[in-house]
Formats: C-alpha cells, sequence, structure tokens
C-alpha cells in the first residue's frame, strides 16, 4: 500500500494585507487537514501558508 500524497490545496482565507517582509507579529497561524492522499493547508496569511507547507 503505497501513502504517496495526490492532492495539494493551499488556501489564504481573508484579505488580510500581506508584509513585504516577515515581521515579530506577522500571524504564522495555519491549518493542515490530510485525508486520504489529500492535503490542504489554509491559513490568513501567505507567512502562515509557508509555515504549512514547511510541515
Amino acid at each position: 500500500m503505497e501513502s504517496i500524497l495526490q492532492n495539494l490545496t493551499l488556501n489564504i482565507k481573508g484579505n488580510i494585507q500581506c508584509e513585504k517582509h516577515i515581521e515579530l507579529n506577522s500571524n504564522e497561524a495555519y491549518n493542515l487537514t490530510i485525508k486520504q492522499k489529500v492535503a490542504l493547508v489554509e491559513a490568513l496569511t501567505v507567512w502562515g501558508l509557508l509555515r504549512g507547507l514547511e510541515t
């Protein structure tokens, strides 16, 4: 049985203005959901999305 991810969806929720560079108070929160070879990473900012991808 293979456990290879077949689909990855990235979603930035909301309409928050992104800083040009990451700052101490930047929102890096994200949600990662994996169900049967399908992964979803959701965040409010690009910084959170990047952290989710690093996971």
